[in-house]
């Protein structure tokens, strides 16, 4: 039961990450191989590089230790875990909201983002859209994809109207 309560800090001394060969992240610590973990940021807003939760990539993904500061870390190691960080956390930037519509309980957006033109649906009246600060909100659509607008007041008129509606 202590085991449970017990949290442990991966450092550069005590594991030793690599790449699988598919892509994936394998893990090397107190003794056990992990053929693969995940790598999640447990305050994702504010401290992307610092207090990361490395899961056992199971279904109940129990935690397996953190890593309190990445920086820690050679750059191979910083670099294979940053990669399975982008992967979990693509989040692309909305440059302008093309169209959105409203139907049948769901709104539909068209937008241009720093990744490309995007389509995606959220619930009309859900927690779809978060307010993260100040004019930052972050949009989750159907599918858990996500999608930031760092500034509504960059926004034209007309874009800012539209998408007020949903915040």
């Amino acid at each position: 039961m202590d085991d449970l309560l017990t949290m442990k800090q991966l450092t550069p001394d005590k594991a030793v990450f690599s790449d699988n060969g598919g892509g994936f992240l394998s893990l090397k610590f107190d003794g056990k191989e992990y053929e693969r973990v995940g790598v999640y940021r447990m305050f994702p807003n504010t401290e992307k590089d610092r207090f990361l939760s490395i899961r056992e990539a199971t279904e109940k993904a129990p935690e397996i230790g953190i890593i309190y500061d990445l920086s820690e870390f050679d750059g191979n190691t910083r670099t294979l875990i940053e990669k399975q960080l982008l992967m979990r956390y693509f989040t692309p930037k909305i440059r302008k909201f093309i169209k959105i519509r409203e139907e049948y309980g769901h709104v539909y957006f068209t937008a241009e983002t720093d990744a490309g033109a995007v389509r995606f649906t959220i619930r009309a009246g859900g927690n779809s859209v978060a307010h993260i600060g100040g004019g930052y909100y972050r949009i989750t659509d159907l599918d858990g994809n996500r999608y930031d607008v760092e500034d509504i007041y960059a926004l034209s008129n007309r874009e800012l109207r539209q998408f007020e509606l949903y915040i």
